[in-house]
């Protein structure tokens, strides 16, 4: 029973670590900080997760997880899109589940690359790839009748995110419509479009 208790406790805190990564990104992850948004005392941090690298990567493995349901359950709602940068902005949704936001090239998509460097982020983030992909796949299908393989939709996602970097490296006002203005063109030349617009 005891055992039990701290097991839940335990996947409380990085739940709660989890969303406090994809919120406000890997300066929230401290012990404290996340025992306080679990509802747990100030020292459950550090006997839950001795070190903070341990507490790091429970956040970053239920994040993945939460992020690709969340992915998936997006894709599922794409309509066929009117244009190639509509259907790019659905995109962009699905691959940053749970919520885009104005900040999501500081807060989400550099520290996935960093997480990238890590051998054991690495393989939590490798192990989501395929479910993202898949999450693409479906976005694709839906918002513009054609079916993409894997490769297709692993291209689609790496240049979303390169959009987002260069439009936020460039001065861009709004980063994600700056993506979605020029993969809407790229998926537009590629002949990925709806039949709505072919029509």
């Amino acid at each position: 029973m005891k055992q039990q208790r701290s097991r839940d406790k335990k996947e409380v805190m990085a739940q709660a670590a989890a969303r406090l990564l994809i919120e406000e990104g890997p300066a929230a992850i401290t012990h404290r900080n996340v025992a306080d948004h679990a509802g747990l005392a100030p020292g459950s941090g550090n006997y839950y997760f001795p070190s903070k690298a341990e507490l790091y990567r429970a956040a970053v493995s239920r994040a993945e997880d939460y992020r690709a349901e969340q992915a998936m359950l997006l894709a599922q709602q794409v309509q066929p899109a009117a244009d190639p940068k509509e259907l790019a902005l659905a995109l962009l949704n699905v691959l940053y589940a749970p919520k885009l936001t104005p900040n999501v090239v500081g807060i989400r998509l550099i520290p996935m690359l960093d997480a990238h460097k890590d051998p054991e982020l690495q393989s939590i983030m490798r192990a989501h790839a395929p479910l993202l992909r898949s999450a693409v796949q479906q976005a694709v299908f839906a918002g513009a009748g054609q079916k993409i393989d894997d490769d297709c939709a692993e291209l689609v996602s790496m240049s979303l995110s390169s959009a987002l970097l260069y439009g936020q490296a460039i001065g861009a006002e709004d980063p994600i419509d700056y993506a979605a203005d020029r993969i809407g063109a790229l998926l537009g030349h590629l002949g990925l479009t709806s039949a709505i617009r072919r029509a």
